[in-house]
């Protein structure tokens, strides 16, 4: 039997698309059609499941305020023991180390394990062969953890463990903000040239005969803003340029606007 083809887009080669591929395809559709919904990341996790022949896996996403490792979706959790799964510290239990460690934990029989790895309460879920991963976007943000058991003993092979990662980022990429190299990748050359523009515009300005007026005064005093570390630097330069006054005017003078408020002239 052939296997299946895609269309590389780079290219008009044809190249095979294997199973875990498909998988990385089909899961990332459904994220981008979606969104991180508790429904979707429940579909997401059945198919992992589906996957890697598990049972019972969890979901969880970090709470960047709370610090916690907050569960979004879950299969076969117990309710005796959904309390201590549903928010779980960094640092605690297998979800928490995997989180701390920023790498896979992996425990091949929880029922039998001394390693202190996984909480007591694992014990309560009757599965053997589980693993943790981070979900690593850029391989340095951490969005949240990643978990799959199976009810024999096993243990999770290197290929296994990698296509796990993969997926844990591409769950991730979902969850939460752009990261700063997404928006770098997005915007960088664009602004670069207006950088480069604004700069250009003030060397003309320098080179022109005259004293500065209210707009370049007003201008110069924006351009500080952006040295600013503080939140907002945008609202902070509109404020910058705009009319402070609250109170109305007793009538318009018919001018154009002129992109910087000229005080009291």
């Amino acid at each position: 039997m052939l296997p299946r083809w895609h269309r590389n887009q780079m290219s008009a080669t044809l190249v095979p698309m294997n199973t875990d591929a498909r998988l990385l395809q089909h899961l990332d559709g459904l994220l981008r059609t979606q969104g991180a919904t508790d429904d979707a990341l429940l579909a997401v996790l059945d198919q992992v499941l589906k996957h890697f022949d598990c049972v019972t896996g969890t979901i969880h996403a970090l709470n960047r305020t709370s610090g916690l490792l907050e569960l979004r979706a879950q299969r076969c959790i117990p309710p005796v023991i959904m309390d201590k799964v549903s928010r779980i510290p960094v640092g605690k239990g297998m979800a928490g180390l995997a989180a701390q460690r920023k790498e896979p934990v992996q425990v091949c029989n929880l029922r039998t394990d001394t390693s202190g790895q996984a909480k007591p309460g694992a014990k309560e879920t009757k599965m053997e062969g589980s693993i943790a991963l981070p979900m690593l976007v850029d391989k340095a943000v951490l969005r949240g953890v990643l978990g799959v058991a199976k009810p024999v003993a096993y243990e999770f092979t290197a290929a296994e463990q990698g296509l796990l990662l993969q997926l844990g980022e591409l769950i991730g990429r979902h969850f939460g903000l752009a990261t700063k190299p997404a928006v770098l990748d997005h915007y960088f050359i664009e602004v670069r040239a207006k950088l480069i523009e604004v700069a250009a515009f003030l060397d003309r300005v320098d080179r022109a005969e005259g004293e500065d007026d209210y707009r370049i005064q007003a201008f110069r005093a924006a351009l500080k803003q952006l040295e600013s570390n503080q939140p907002e630097r945008a609202k902070q330069i509109l404020l910058t340029l705009s009319d402070p006054t609250t109170g109305p005017i007793p009538a318009a003078k018919g001018k154009s606007a002129s992109g910087a408020y000229p005080g009291k002239e």
